[in-house]
């Protein structure tokens, strides 16, 4: 089996045979290695020295082996090994965006990384042929209900009777539908409610995505910017560390002082390390929704500061409504809907709901559609043509005659018995051998055939219909049940998170000044160093509940532009 070029190129296997559980390995060799066996006897080693037979053999071995890796084609079946190659290489080809260009852009938000993770999210492309798809379904539609049209144009040259001749013709043939109880409209109905599901499934896949990469991104915010001051603190309290060392060092500290300086330093260190792995698992995250490497750098700009919101919010009287008022939850001045109305907008926007719609619809006129079968078929066929045959010992040139044929026929399926009527007129140009008579034939023909019960699956067809539209009944259902319970939660999860921020707030004003009381007390010495390093960690510690609150206050509003449908619900403040 060919490998790919990749894997020729990866390390040798390393192979260690053991004879026991309990003897150590005897031997280490490598692929494309002679083996060596330090167990075996001197008298075997002696007896393969002097065969050349063996030498001569394990060479065409190492030769043969050579060639077939060399001959190897590089387009290997992957299913022989997965690696990361292999599944970057099964996406390639859906993702053609240039990674170049996103990443050589700066201080990109939501709105372009919400675009770069649309451009190549292979379920959003699948989607999206499926519209092409309904597409091409309703033209198919739309053209069952005209007339087939079609040309013949004939040529023959042969013997009858030891006698040779020559053939030509040319035919038109028209079939149109005159009566099909329905069936072309309304499977042509259906067809276009189908496209309205692939659209609508389509905005919906578009909408679960936006949903994934904003809760994807905030929690990316949040830790670059809890790393952010975890290492700020760590570069403050380092200084008062060594001068805690230098006053041990001289007698000017205890002991227990200074152990615990050491230790709040290391419990800091080791947030930062925490919080760095938190971001590195965030930032890979981040680059699978946007098709990113590893090792490709991510050019965000910073959301908020948060310096700068806890700076603009008044200290005093602290309210949910201020906080909403301050981030500016709203443009223009809205202000939130009730319960009530967030459902009524969930009913004329969410996709979910849509798509079920549309699809029970279809299932209707499918049911439809199924029953038309029970109803008689009629089908009217012209066909117009001229024929030209005759003895090449007569003439060489026949001249042509006119051919006409008009047929109607009516199927019914008469509770499972198939009746056929064909009523035919059929005026027929000379042949071959009535060329010198100069006349042709004309035939009129009424035929009628009954099948015997040959038609009953069409009675399992109208029940599998209706059991299909009852099982659609029962998915907007479920789905209606579902987009309900997600507006009501999201709508007092964003209650919530209004109400932690102004939590977090206080606590974190709260920690800002007893650090600041720290520090005035530290430079009076009325305190110890361990003590301002305490009140710094609490500071911290606060500042990352912070942090934790604006991701779930931003979250939050995602959650609720995505329960009701609408993707600029709650716009994003700015307050970089």
């Amino acid at each position: 089996m060919p490998v790919p070029a990749f894997a020729a190129e990866s390390a040798p296997i390393q192979w260690t045979v053991i004879d026991s559980p309990n003897q150590p390995p005897v031997s280490t060799v490598r692929d494309g290695d002679s083996v060596s066996a330090p167990s075996a006897g001197k008298e075997e080693k002696k007896k393969q020295k002097k065969n050349p037979q063996n030498d001569r053999q394990s060479e065409m071995e190492k030769a043969m082996m050579g060639v077939a890796a060399k001959e190897m084609p590089k387009s290997a079946d992957a299913s022989s090994e997965v690696t990361r190659e292999t599944i970057e290489l099964m996406f390639a080809p859906y993702r053609k965006q240039s990674k170049e260009e996103f990443l050589s852009a700066k201080d990109q938000g939501l709105e372009e990384v919400i675009e770069r993770a649309k451009q190549i999210h292979t379920q959003a492309k699948a989607a999206h042929e499926g519209i092409s798809l309904a597409q091409r379904r309703l033209v198919l539609a739309v053209r069952q209900m005209f007339p087939e049209a079609s040309f013949e144009y004939g040529h023959r040259d042969g013997s009858l009777s030891a006698a040779e001749y020559l053939s030509r013709s040319q035919k038109v043939s028209f079939r149109q539908p005159l009566f099909r109880g329905g069936v072309l409209w309304n499977s042509f109905l259906q067809e276009r409610k189908m496209l309205e599901a692939a659209r609508s499934s389509y905005q919906k896949v578009v909408d679960d995505l936006i949903f994934e990469i904003s809760k994807v991104y905030f929690e990316y915010q949040r830790a670059r910017s809890i790393v952010e001051d975890q290492k700020m603190t760590l570069e403050v309290v380092k200084p008062q560390v060594d001068i805690s060392n230098k006053k041990f060092a001289e007698n000017l500290t205890s002991e227990i002082e200074h152990l615990n300086a050491q230790s709040l330093e290391g419990q800091i260190e080791f947030d930062y390390e925490t919080a760095k792995q938190e971001f590195e698992i965030a930032r890979l995250d981040l680059q699978h929704y946007l098709g990113l490497g590893i090792q490709d750098p991510l050019n965000l700009k910073v959301e908020y500061d948060v310096d700068k919101v806890i700076a603009s919010m008044p200290e005093d009287d602290l309210t949910t409504a201020k906080i909403e008022a301050q981030l500016g939850s709203f443009s223009q001045g809205k202000t939130i809907p009730g319960l009530e109305k967030l459902v009524d907008m969930s009913y004329g926007h969410r996709a979910e709901l849509r798509v079920q719609m549309s699809q029970l619809q279809a299932a209707r006129l499918g049911e439809k559609v199924r029953w038309g079968g029970l109803v008689p078929k009629a089908d009217l066929v012209l066909e117009y043509g001229v024929l030209a045959e005759a003895f090449k010992q007569f003439t060489n040139n026949p001249n042509h005659k006119g051919e006409f044929r008009m047929m109607l026929e009516v199927d019914w399926n008469a509770m499972g018995n198939k009746l056929n009527y064909t009523f035919e007129n059929d005026q027929r140009a000379p042949s071959v051998t009535q060329f010198q008579s100069g006349a042709g034939t004309l035939n009129k023909r009424n035929s009628f055939s009954v099948g015997l019960l040959n038609g009953l699956d069409i009675f399992v067809d109208v029940k599998q219909a209706e059991v299909e539209k009852l099982n659609k009944v029962v998915e907007l259902e479920q789905a209606e049940k579902k987009v309900l319970e997600e507006v009501k939660r999201a709508y007092y999860d964003y209650q919530k998170a209004l109400i932690q921020m102004k939590s977090t707030m206080k606590r974190v004003q709260w920690r800002s000044r007893l650090r600041d009381l720290a520090k005035h007390r530290l430079g009076q010495r009325e305190v110890e160093i361990s003590e301002y390093l305490q009140a710094e960690i609490d500071l911290l510690g606060e500042r990352g509940e912070f942090h934790t609150a604006l991701r779930d206050y931003y979250s939050a509003k995602s959650s609720l532009n995505y329960a009701v449908g609408v993707s600029e619900f709650l716009g994003m403040e700015k307050n970089g």
